[in-house]
């Protein structure tokens, strides 16, 4: 009978324990990434300082009728380390949750309107789909959808072209990368509100382009809506 020679490892690795992104404790539920403590003291972007200074950023490139963002990045830190988790160690689940908790935030500080809204998440190319398992963009317009209870649609915005990471690359360079590469699928209605949504806005090149795509198709408002931002820039 052939053994196993990665039995032992395997064993570990499933079993391992699951540390809190902040504060590295022993996490009960590994589902959650966050414990109690860490959840309730993330670094937010919800304050009016910091939502004006996006929008002010963001309508230097391209118009919209809002843009919020829940968390703050820094270079580091716990956002840095959550975002990290999402996309790279498969934190489908953190994303949508801290999708949930980004409009609940927006509720207590009654900043959601009862305007018609539809949600479009900035979408992946379906290589990246593949090789990642999901769109975290995604995850977290599903997160606001289940609060906010606005439509989501997943087929209006498509990535047309595949482009390297921007991870690196400066405000010119991410200008570059990301033109041309989104499109609409069908004709966007113009009597709603589209919602925006993507994990991270750093220059705005990636949410341009697919302003520039929303707005070719007819879209007349769109907000914007970012789980995390670094103003910083």
């Amino acid at each position: 009978m052939k053994s196993n020679v990665h039995a032992p490892s395997v064993f570990l690795t499933a079993f391992s324990p699951i540390q809190c992104l902040g504060c590295a404790h022993i996490l009960n539920d590994p589902k959650t990434h966050l414990c109690a403590v860490c959840s309730m003291s993330l670094p937010l972007a919800t304050g009016a300082s910091l939502t004006h200074s996006l929008e002010r950023m963001l309508r230097r490139r391209f118009e919209c009728s809002e843009a919020r963002a829940y968390l703050k990045f820094s270079e580091g830190g716990i956002v840095q380390r959550i975002l990290h988790r999402i996309k790279y160690g498969g934190g489908k689940e953190l994303a949508f949750q801290l999708g949930r908790q980004f409009a609940l935030s927006e509720k207590r500080e009654e900043r959601l309107s009862s305007a018609a809204r539809v949600i479009v998440p900035v979408p992946l190319h379906p290589k990246k789909l593949v090789a990642r398992g999901f769109n975290q963009s995604e995850q977290i317009a599903r997160g606001l959808a289940d609060i906010t209870g606005w439509d989501l649609d997943l087929e209006l915005l498509y990535r047309a072209q595949e482009a390297g990471s921007q991870t690196k690359l400066d405000s010119l360079g991410r200008t570059k990368n990301a033109a041309d590469q989104y499109a609409c699928s069908n004709k966007a209605r113009p009597d709603v509100q589209y919602v925006l949504v993507d994990d991270m806005i750093t220059t705005g090149a990636t949410l341009e382009a697919c302003v520039s795509a929303l707005r070719t198709a007819g879209a007349a408002d769109i907000g914007i809506r970012g789980l995390a931002c670094d103003l910083d820039i």
